[in-house]
């Protein structure tokens, strides 16, 4: 039997800690993001996940100096960038530096930090997660920006209320059960199930079918 292809997970959060989960899974050259939390014990970018690590290795340059979180310094006060851009309206780097993100439920050390990802850093590809997390993640995200910029006055959070629904409004619903077949050749394979925990929570099993056919997965 052929050997299976390496999978690397790579935690940009959440690794030895609890808060800003957020797991970079890389599989038969696929790169999947899993959740994009936050943690809320934080106000400053330490709250964020290690966005910078998306880059392979590469740390963020330009107008995305500071923006990364994760212990990148500095803050931003231009708030959002223009679509897909930097401030200074070049192309971001974060763009489309994953092939896709899965949320697996709503809770803010897992769904937090999708606004700063899309909406300060410019993530522009596809986010998945069930109908019942996108229905729940709204009230979460503009309740969660309401306590810390009006109450904390955080100087982290830099996304706005229309932040918010812009990155929801990128999400792609999908059903337990359902399979979702990405990539250019429609090899990779991701099939949410149930979780319990709570209503809408999934687990993930992702699989990848290489040239010569052989299979390659990884469950969360």
């Amino acid at each position: 039997m052929a050997a299976q292809a390496k999978i690397e997970a790579t935690p940009l959060g959440a690794g030895q800690e609890i808060g800003r989960s957020c797991v970079l899974v890389t599989l038969g050259g696929y790169r999947v993001l899993l959740d994009c939390g936050i943690h809320t014990a934080f106000t400053d970018n330490r709250c964020f996940p290690r966005f910078e690590l998306l880059l392979d290795g590469d740390a963020p340059g330009g107008a995305q100096d500071g923006c990364a979180g994760g212990g990148v310094g500095g803050t931003s006060s231009a708030g959002s960038l223009p679509p897909g851009g930097t401030a200074e309206g070049g192309p971001s780097k974060y763009a489309h530096c994953v092939d896709a993100v899965f949320v697996t439920h709503y809770h803010l050390d897992h769904i937090g930090a999708l606004p700063h990802l899309v909406s300060v850093l410019g993530y522009r590809g596809p986010i998945y997660m069930t109908s019942a997390t996108r229905a729940i993640a709204q009230t979460m995200l503009l309740d969660y920006r309401h306590v810390m910029v009006e109450r904390k006055h955080s100087k982290a959070i830099m996304y706005t209320e229309q932040d918010v629904l812009f990155s929801l409004s990128n999400v792609r619903t999908v059903a337990l059960h359902e399979t979702l077949r990405l990539g250019e050749g429609q090899d990779l394979e991701v099939t949410p199930y149930y979780a319990g925990h709570v209503l809408g929570a999934v687990m993930l099993h992702l699989q990848v079918f290489l040239p010569d056919r052989m299979k390659e997965s990884s469950i969360k």
